[in-house]
Order: C-alpha cells, then sequence, then structure tokens
C-alpha cells in the first residue's frame, strides 16, 4: 500500500498534469462521456429517480466539484507515459 504521505507527494507532482489529461479527455472523448452519461443516467433512476433535478444550485455545484475532484484523483493515480 502506497503511504499517504507518499499518495500526496504523487498528487503534488502530477495535478497539473492529470488537469491537461482530463481537459484533453474531454476534447477528444465527448461522445463518449455523453454516451456514459446517458447510461448512468439511466442506470441510476430506479434507485435516484429525479432527486439530482431538484437539487438548489448550491448542491448541483457541489457535486459537480466532487466529481470533477474524483476525475482528478483518478488521472493523478495514473503512472506517468
Amino acid at each position: 500500500m502506497i503511504p499517504l504521505d507518499e499518495q500526496l507527494r504523487i498528487f503534488e507532482e502530477r495535478e497539473r498534469d492529470a488537469y491537461y489529461a482530463i481537459l484533453y479527455i474531454m476534447y477528444t472523448e465527448w461522445p463518449r462521456v455523453v454516451a456514459l452519461a446517458r447510461e448512468r443516467l439511466i442506470a441510476g433512476y430506479c434507485e435516484f429517480g429525479d432527486q439530482m433535478f431538484r437539487w438548489d444550485s448550491e448542491t448541483r455545484h457541489r457535486n459537480v466539484l466532487e466529481e470533477l475532484a474524483d476525475a482528478l484523483n483518478y488521472s493523478v493515480s495514473a503512472a506517468p507515459d
């Protein structure tokens, strides 16, 4: 297991490259992102219904930020090419 201190060091070292990697994915794979979002909307319907359509703007914004933060962490964890 990678200790937390080491993970934080890696995060600091890679976060800028991960940011650009995420932008690249959004630019080059947008149709795939849209298709996956649609699939997730359908898959989550039974459990969550229309919950996200009833969020206030602050809750929606916070949830978007959390998802982007997850994407950053996923990208940071990738070994550099």
